[in-house]
């Protein structure tokens, strides 16, 4: 999903929006009285979505690409393993790309890596160009667990500090992504 305002809808001097900020949806309202007198009022709440991880794919260079957000947990991946197995096989993708740049904490289980790397990849026997995007160095060591608890299905896996990066192995200007639908 792109970053910023998705959404506005005015009703009288009632304002509502939805933003979208380090991964998590934040609605937003502001209602105030009319500024004919000296007395103002705002008043403003919040409620927190966290998104967790979503799905886009670029349909000209067949890139499924798999987004994480905030905290990496043992459900969470559960969750997303479940989607991306869905979308891999719906699209038949020549890359896939799981970008983990905007995860802020990794609270995932050494047992649950080892067991997601242990499982047939969705794409058996297809050639499809697998990517991790880890900038931290925990990320990155979560990344390299998987790769060799995964041999020889996940042997392949490249390992990359940025999204740019990855581009620039492809030798990918700029990738066009369309979102899926998450669940």
């Amino acid at each position: 999903m792109p970053r910023g305002l998705l959404h506005v809808s005015t009703k009288s001097m009632q304002h509502r929006s939805l933003v979208y900020k380090n991964g998590a949806a934040e609605l937003a309202r502001q209602s105030m009285k009319s500024r004919s007198s000296d007395h103002h009022r705002i008043e403003c709440w919040a409620k927190v979505v966290k998104m967790g991880f979503r799905f886009e794919f670029d349909p000209a260079n067949k890139i499924l690409m798999t987004r994480l957000d905030g905290e990496l947990t043992d459900e969470l991946v559960i969750q997303t393993d479940a989607g991306m197995r869905r979308h891999l096989l719906e699209k038949s993708p020549l890359v896939h790309i799981v970008d983990c740049s905007s995860v802020n904490k990794f609270s995932l289980s050494g047992e649950s890596v080892r067991s997601l790397a242990r499982r047939q990849p969705a794409l058996h026997g297809v050639s499809c160009r697998r990517f991790f995007v880890m900038p931290s160095i925990a990320g990155f060591g979560l990344a390299r667990m998987f790769q060799i608890a995964g041999e020889p299905h996940y042997d392949s896996v490249t390992i990359a500090r940025s999204i740019g990066e990855v581009f620039t192995t492809l030798t990918i200007d700029q990738p066009r992504f369309e979102p899926l639908e998450s669940a």
